[in-house]
């Protein structure tokens, strides 16, 4: 006799979570500016603001960039901004980072990362 085999198929569910701060408001505008002109010369490396926040996180958590929080603005306009994070490793450091520096280390990584952006493009 022949046996049956039930079939189950799994499927992995990649849970996202969505962080909301308030970065400087100067400081998105500039990223915002460098995508926009990134879009006009037809190059969509970056299809979003968010996109280009998780990337600058990323290089600082590999090391690629050096920050140092205490240069920001605290008192400069901000603007709140919401990131989905979709990688867990990103997510999980993200957590790990000090409670009252995040936003200062998200607001130096972007700032970093895009001060290495434009020494690419030179």
């Amino acid at each position: 006799m022949r046996k049956i085999k039930n079939q189950v198929k799994t499927t992995k569910t990649i849970r996202t979570v969505k962080i909301t701060f308030a970065l400087n408001a100067d400081l998105c505008q500039q990223a915002e500016n460098w995508l926009n002109s990134q879009w006009s010369q037809h190059d969509y490396t970056y299809k979003s603001l968010s996109e280009l926040v998780r990337k600058s996180l990323q290089t600082y958590q590999d090391g690629e960039i050096n920050i140092n929080p205490t240069e920001r603005d605290k008192h400069a306009p901000k603007r709140e901004i919401s990131i989905r994070f979709f990688n867990t490793d990103l997510l999980n450091f993200y957590y790990s980072l000090p409670y009252s520096q995040r936003t200062g280390i998200i607001e130096e990584s972007l700032r970093g990362y895009l001060e290495k952006l434009g020494r690419k493009d030179i």
